[in-house]
């Protein structure tokens, strides 16, 4: 365990894991200390032995506050050891929910409605090297600190300074601005260049990488289509449905009045809709799925259809309503929650992608998409290692070239080039007449600098795809460099 003195020991339900993991690697990119149980278990280590030593030398514990923390036994556990050993707990509240009868004198640090400010107040207190060089610069040019000690060890918020959205901040004018009105040349240098560091990190850990492809140029496992037994019971339940409304459903002008025949007709309608999608028709195939649904009003299986053209056409906003409706009639279909999670990823909504996408494992534990779609969200969001982890478990479950494709690009990302070629090795064993593999690891070979190989690589890649520009222009740089 890392420097146990300043150790910071972090407590949380499982269900919160989707805000706990990128915000543990917030944290570190910047310094921080932090104890994790998924990120800091070795294989084989007993998982009580490991927490129960984590919690005895951390100097304090960061409780995550939600309606499902304040009911785990075992996060109340925590609590109850940190106050008995007499440690500072720093309470964060990320969802509503009542506060525990031993914490209610501790001051929170709020993350409902602002990540960013939730974070900076907890960057304070932590005291990670970067934060506590920008504050030291903020003081010496006039700024109140955001964050005091209070009574109980706690951070206490004392106004902390308004911060706008990332992506709207001008920092150069800022920083410009401040200039002139300080006139001060001879301010801590060092102490803005961190802070600034530091807010770059972070927002690049959260800025798509749509350049960082699967085989094929796709992008990953694409959405799920359903089975016929699926589908089938889309027409069951739509079927009981409509025998339940009987002549008293409502408006006649969306669907005809006998149940039967518009089963029959909509099925017609869904066949043709198919083949449509499958030739890549898709404003006909939306067109037709729109005209099935008005015979058969609940037949999820035609949202989820449409849901994939309009995936398909990058209409992600279509798409996630439609998947919208297929959750709501179907609740407990993981496969909608997959389209969903592919939909919100889409839109660089990778909060609620990783939520769908951890609801799809809950309901089907053998849905092997799934971790390759938490992969490539970790991928885009930067968090290279969660990425490795998902990977990992998608490898587990079954071998497939995409996931140790996605796996070596990774490494490829992280400068462990030496990984990556195994990973792309194993990859061609299993989809020789793939490009993209060749290329990709080629581009590995380079990064070794082991031009021959990288060359040879490119040559393969570009005998799979004549005259891809990209490759080409790879083979000329590393022949440049052979040649110099």
């Amino acid at each position: 365990m890392p420097d146990s003195l300043s150790t910071t020991f972090v407590s949380y339900a499982r269900a919160d894991v989707e805000f706990v993991l990128p915000l543990v690697h917030d944290l570190r990119a910047v310094g921080a200390a932090l104890w994790l149980d998924q990120l800091d278990i070795k294989p084989g280590e007993s998982w009580d032995r490991a927490i129960e030593t984590a919690l005895r030398e951390c100097s304090r514990l960061v409780v995550v506050l939600s309606p499902d923390s304040i009911v785990s036994s075992n996060v109340m556990d925590e609590i109850t050891f940190a106050l008995k050993k007499d440690k500072q707990i720093i309470p964060l509240l990320y969802r509503d929910c009542d506060i525990p009868y031993r914490l209610e004198r501790k001051q929170y640090i709020d993350f409902r409605q602002s990540y960013d400010t939730g974070l900076r107040q907890l960057l304070a207190v932590l005291g990670s090297p970067a934060y506590s060089a920008g504050a030291a610069m903020e003081r010496s040019l006039g700024h109140e600190s955001i964050v005091e000690q209070g009574s109980s060890g706690v951070g206490v918020a004392v106004q902390p300074a308004k911060v706008q959205p990332r992506d709207s901040i001008d920092k150069a004018s800022a920083f410009e601005a401040r200039f002139r009105q300080n006139k001060w040349f001879l301010f801590p240098l060092a102490g803005f260049l961190l802070v600034l560091l530091t807010i770059l990190v972070i927002v690049a850990k959260r800025v798509p990488v749509p350049e960082k492809q699967p085989p094929n140029g796709g992008a990953g496992s694409p959405p799920v289509q359903l089975s016929e037994d699926q589908a089938g019971k889309a027409d069951a339940d739509n079927g009981r449905d409509r025998e339940k409304k009987g002549s008293n459903s409502g408006s006649q002008e969306s669907a005809p009045k006998s149940s039967a025949p518009n089963l029959v007709e909509a099925q017609l309608l869904y066949d043709r809709d198919h083949q449509y999608y499958v030739n890549r028709q898709y404003d006909q195939a939306i067109q037709m799925f729109t005209k099935a649904l008005q015979f058969a009003p609940n037949h999820f299986g035609i949202y989820n259809d449409r849901g994939l053209a309009h995936y398909d056409k990058k209409e992600y906003d279509l798409a996630i309503e439609d998947y919208d409706v297929v959750v709501k009639l179907n609740p407990n279909l993981a496969t909608a929650y997959y389209n969903r999670g592919l939909a919100h990823r889409g839109k660089g909504q990778f909060s609620q992608a990783i939520h769908d996408f951890n609801k799809a494992l809950q309901l089907d534990t053998q849905m092997t998409e799934v971790y390759d779609g938490l992969g490539q969200t970790h991928t885009y969001m930067g968090q290279y290692d969660l990425a490795i982890l998902d990977f990992d478990k998608e490898l587990r479950t079954k071998s497939t070239s995409y996931a140790y494709y996605n796996r070596g690009s990774v490494y490829l990302l992280k400068s462990e080039a030496a990984r990556a070629i195994e990973d792309f090795d194993e990859a061609i064993k299993l989809s020789p007449d793939d490009s993209a593999i060749y290329n990709r690891r080629g581009l590995a070979y380079e990064q070794l600098k082991q031009y021959p190989e990288a060359l040879r690589d490119f040559d393969q890649a570009l005998r799979l795809t004549p005259g891809e520009s990209t490759i080409m222009e790879s083979r000329r740089r590393v022949s440049a460099k052979l040649t110099n």
